[in-house]
């Protein structure tokens, strides 16, 4: 039985520049990639439950993995260290996301994928984020997801229509063509316009015609 080799994220991700300031950093850029990732690994999925896990596999992280920080001490990153590294690394989305589409790349030739790739791209209110009192409502956040793979491709803020933050979505689509295969988009009602449609056959036009965009409107 023939193993694949999937490749790991973490030398894509590493390339992510630090944009912390160095002499005033404890902890190695990559480091924070690891261990991040080894937490959203075991079901860690907000950036306090990453923290905690971090302080509870501290025999593992320092004994076994042997994690120092930049002076060589045996000291793992606090809370607040991780809450300003992701703090940082949502100030390089553009560069995160170009990592994770060159990890997809490699992923997608490793297991052989030859099949349209379908993307789901759809806006979500987050919850605790509307404020009443002050008149604000709840942010929406729009993402694309690779179906099969649990590849986000990426998202963006909805501050005016999700058709409207989706046009920024079709230009990382639009990229997919390095990867050597067919795309398929799906959404609700709410990627439903005039404006998006045509931005999506000028990407089609400006990349590949074998690139395909559909868009799916809902029945009620």
């Amino acid at each position: 039985m023939n193993t694949v080799q999937i490749p790991s994220p973490l030398p894509y991700l590493a390339e992510i520049p630090d944009p912390r300031e160095y002499l005033k950093t404890e902890h190695e850029w990559e480091d924070l990639m690891l261990m991040s990732l080894m937490a959203l690994g075991s079901g860690r999925t907000n950036i306090l439950a990453i923290a905690q896990w971090i302080e509870d596999e501290q025999k593992y992280l320092l004994n076994t993995l042997k994690i120092r920080n930049r002076y060589g001490e045996r000291k793992l990153p606090a809370q607040a260290t991780v809450y300003r590294f992701f703090w940082f690394l949502e100030a390089e989305l553009e560069a995160m996301s170009a990592a994770m589409l060159a990890w997809g790349r490699d992923v997608l030739r490793a297991v052989g994928r030859e099949e349209t790739l379908a993307v789901a791209a759809d806006g979500k209110h987050l919850r605790g984020t509307r404020r009443g009192r002050k008149g604000e409502e709840a942010l929406v956040f729009l993402s694309a997801l690779v179906q099969g793979l649990g590849l986000s491709l990426g998202g963006t803020t909805v501050t005016t229509t999700e058709a409207q933050a989706a046009e920024g979505l079709l230009v990382r689509l639009a990229r997919m063509e390095e990867l050597g295969v067919d795309w398929l988009i799906t959404g609700d009602a709410g990627l439903t316009s005039k404006a998006l449609a045509q931005k999506a056959v000028e990407q089609k036009g400006a990349t590949s015609s074998r690139s395909r965009t559909t868009r799916k409107t809902s029945n009620t």
